[in-house]
């Protein structure tokens, strides 16, 4: 027998919402875990944010676009992909599920995982910031550099010319002539 004032539909979900005091403290923590000043860490993640656009409390379907059947989920303001579930359950100490409802319904918890991710994807990129950027959404080559490319522009929308562009392992910067 369940019980109505337990059940999942019946549990209250508990809303914390991403503020720029939780923007900064992410920066400084994983500031040297990335080997960059916590500024500029923090402007990625503003930049990631303007480019995510997703909002606490909320998930949105990924679908094949072949069969147009749902794969997986993006979650929260930072739209962290359900398949970040099982490490972040082991991280957690529960269950992947678990993990995803506490992702998608703290703001600031969100900001955390995409703080832990940009170290992951920085590792994969072997050290290089604008791949790791890039590899945040995909590592696959054609939709990395779009996504690089739409960074930019949310990066100047929010810092203007003065922004700290990422540097591509070339030398050069988004935007520049190749």
């Amino acid at each position: 027998m369940v019980d109505k004032a337990t059940s999942p539909s019946r549990t209250r979900r508990v809303m914390v919402p991403l503020t720029a005091a939780c923007i900064a403290a992410v920066a400084f923590t994983y500031a040297p875990l990335l080997g960059d000043p916590p500024f500029l860490v923090e402007q990625d993640l503003y930049t990631l944010f303007g480019a995510e656009r997703g909002r606490v409390g909320e998930c949105v379907p990924n679908k094949d676009r072949k069969t147009g059947k749902i794969t997986s989920w993006d979650c929260g303001p930072f739209q962290i992909n359900t398949g970040n579930g099982p490490a972040l359950a082991k991280l957690f100490g529960t269950t992947p599920e678990e993990a995803m409802r506490r992702v998608t319904n703290d703001g600031c918890l969100n900001a955390h995982v995409a703080g832990w991710l940009l170290v992951e994807k920085r590792r994969a990129a072997k050290g290089d910031r604008h791949d790791a950027l890039g590899r945040y959404n995909s590592a696959t080559p054609g939709i990395k550099e779009a996504y690089q490319d739409l960074l930019e522009r949310r990066r100047r929308q929010l810092f203007g010319d003065a922004a700290i562009p990422a540097a591509r392992a070339d030398g050069t910067t988004p935007g520049a002539a190749r």
